[in-house]
This record gives C-alpha cells, sequence and structure tokens, in this order.
C-alpha cells in the first residue's frame, strides 16, 4: 500500500469492515507506504482525509 499524495498530513485510513466498530488497522501519510499482510476472512476499507488523495497497492501471494 502506497499514499500517493505528496503531503505529509494527507492521510489514508485503512480499516477492517467486517469487526464491529470498524476499527483503523492502518494510518498512512503522505508519501507513506506500508506491506500488510492479510487474512481471507477480513474485508478491509480505505478512506482518505482529502480528495483526491490515491492509494497504490499491489496484490501478491500463491493460488491455494
Amino acid at each position: 500500500l502506497k499514499n500517493r499524495d505528496t503531503t505529509v498530513t494527507d492521510y489514508i485510513y485503512i480499516y477492517d469492515d467486517t469487526t464491529s466498530g470498524d476499527p483503523v488497522v492502518l494510518k498512512l501519510a503522505g508519501g507513506d507506504w506500508a506491506f500488510l499482510p492479510l487474512i481471507a476472512d477480513k474485508t478491509l476499507r480505505a478512506y482518505a482525509t482529502t480528495t483526491g488523495t490515491m492509494l497504490e497497492y499491489g496484490v501478491f501471494g500463491t493460488d491455494q
């Protein structure tokens, strides 16, 4: 995951939509990136603090 925004205070929040209360699992400032292991039964969603903020992502793994 990468927050493509260049302004450090423009955050992207990744939250767990399958858990009550939608807990935030990751907060990315502008320019930050993270590798986030996933659990198959979780649904993650994202929102940004400003419009136009882009989230870049990739999925890597094996088909099991």
